[in-house]
């Protein structure tokens, strides 16, 4: 993908992916087809343009601090938000991986920071879902469960033994 941007131009990043969504580029995490390399390698060919750096062929952490700075700017019009959240998230993803997690702490109170939020509550919730998950596929539960079930099946039966025990009594006691 080839979007130039001005050297001179401040909002480079905006530009960048205002193109790129409409283009519609892969931005899905972990794309297994693509890599998404398209929007990635755009992207640090957009930076590079719009930095003057040398040719980057990965995000370093000197660049993913300027990217985390510039995206922390960006406020995208609240009506077309919904359309910019894959491309954040895809942008906040690789910066969470080059910060080791501590992502947040450059993105401040911005959108970015939101998505940033909203990702980390995603997150939070399918670990626990994993957590529950894993509980419940416990052998050693699972064996628990399993003899609970048993023991109630069998504390049922005792009682409608006893049940039936006392209505042959009374029947027995009136045939008599």
């Amino acid at each position: 993908m080839n979007m130039t941007t001005n050297n001179s131009d401040k909002d480079w990043l905006l530009g960048y992916l205002d193109g790129a969504i409409e283009q519609q580029l892969c931005t899905t995490i972990n794309c297994t087809t693509c890599g998404s390399l398209d929007f990635r390698n755009g992207l640090l060919e957009a930076f590079v343009t719009s930095s003057g750096k040398t040719n980057l062929k990965y995000l370093n952490i000197e660049t993913a601090q300027s990217l985390a700075k510039e995206l922390a700017t960006l406020n995208p019009p609240q009506e077309s938000r919904h359309k910019y959240e894959s491309v954040f998230r895809f942008i906040i993803y690789d910066l969470w991986r080059v910060f080791m997690g501590t992502a947040r702490d450059h993105l401040g109170d911005s959108f970015a920071g939101d998505v940033y939020d909203r990702m980390g509550a995603h997150y939070q919730a399918r670990l626990e879902e994993q957590r529950c998950h894993e509980e419940m596929n416990d052998p050693e539960k699972a064996k628990q469960r399993r003899e609970e079930k048993k023991r109630l099946r069998q504390e049922k039966h005792q009682e409608r033994l006893e049940s039936k025990k006392e209505r042959d009594r009374i029947l027995w006691s009136k045939q008599k």
